[in-house]
């Protein structure tokens, strides 16, 4: 379907004339402030004269396009140094114009043009094999010694939406054991203390687990560490099958793993305790041709609505249900 026409006054056609260009040029480059405030921000900064060409742009806007300098795209349209692929075939575009329909800016063009400012999110497609831009865009208009200028703030967003996936990443990566993917010990402190306040303030009730693999030293001094590493991955993956999603589980240290239980009786976590025991035992890790099994001993302790605990006293109490647990003969389960 045809793009309809763009209003007339969208943009003129015409060029300025090339030493009237250099003059208008000069004039932005020479503002020292101007060169110094533009530099200074992350955004591209791009600046057009009444013709839509390129008058001035800072480093930001050079290395978007990935251009050595501002003098190689000034006259420029701003389709064409970006290789938009409806700058020349599109009567519209940016070829002879500003910026077309088709990359979604030309509401804030024409608000430019009447005066007012405006911000969109333009996906421009180009061409010459170059990835699609994606590009948040505000327009702001400026009369400046006698002549109509649009002023261009550009951010990719693409890089935007890769730094905050970069920043996610490094923020799973501070709080997640590397080898397990269980939160490690410091993000377990962090959430259990908010837990446990909360479970207080509303009077529910709370349960925690300490859990230490039977003989882990002698699958590691038998098999070596990559098989104590298969042994410690397997029993996450059997932790993450057995146990609630609301559960938070962590690698405590070395193989031990602590797990915190809201919204859970004592009696109640006993028992899924005891399931987590069995499936533990049931389990068999393949390794180089072989099975290892392994056991598990667990200490459980608990919060009842109404009490007021710690997570340090409720973390302790496990940890001395687990040495009960070891002296009684291990893969088995006490609750204090």
């Amino acid at each position: 379907m045809p793009s309809s026409p763009l209003p007339t006054r969208f943009a003129p056609a015409e060029r300025v004339a090339e030493g009237e260009l250099r003059q208008q040029a000069t004039q932005w480059q020479q503002n020292q402030t101007l060169v110094l405030l533009a530099n200074a921000v992350p955004d591209g900064i791009l600046i057009l004269n009444h013709y839509r060409q390129v008058v001035f742009a800072n480093q930001a806007f050079l290395d978007i396009i990935d251009c050595p300098s501002q003098d190689s795209i000034l006259g420029q349209r701003p389709g064409e140094i970006l290789h938009c692929v409806h700058a020349d075939i599109e009567p519209g575009g940016c070829g002879t114009s500003l910026l077309c329909q088709h990359c979604n800016a030309t509401r804030a063009i024409l608000n430019s043009l009447d005066g007012n400012q405006d911000v969109e999110e333009v996906l421009l497609e180009r061409r010459d094999g170059l990835p699609p831009l994606n590009l948040r865009i505000w327009t702001t208009p400026l009369h400046n010694n006698g002549e109509d200028y649009t002023i261009f703030a550009i951010k990719d967003v693409h890089l935007e939406q890769e730094n905050l996936t970069l920043m996610q990443s490094l923020q799973t990566l501070s709080i997640t054991d590397p080898l397990t993917g269980l939160f490690n010990r410091r993000h377990l402190y962090h959430e259990a203390e908010r837990e446990t306040e909360r479970a207080q303030r509303y009077q529910h009730p709370l349960a925690v687990f300490m859990i230490d693999i039977d003989h882990f030293k002698q699958v590691n001094d038998t098999h070596g560490h990559e098989a104590g590493d298969r042994v410690l991955s397997a029993l996450a993956n059997v932790m993450r099958a057995s146990l609630r999603h609301s559960d938070l589980l962590a690698r405590y240290g070395g193989e031990e793993f602590a797990v915190l239980l809201p919204e859970i009786t004592a009696e109640k976590a006993h028992a899924a305790a005891q399931r987590l025991r069995a499936d533990v035992e049931a389990m068999q890790i393949p390794f180089r041709g072989m099975n290892l099994q392994i056991t598990i001993s667990i200490g459980v302790s608990g919060m009842a609505p109404g009490e007021s605990l710690s997570f340090e006293n409720l973390l302790k109490q496990a940890d001395d249900a687990l040495y009960q647990a070891k002296q009684s003969g291990r893969n088995c389960v006490v609750m204090v």
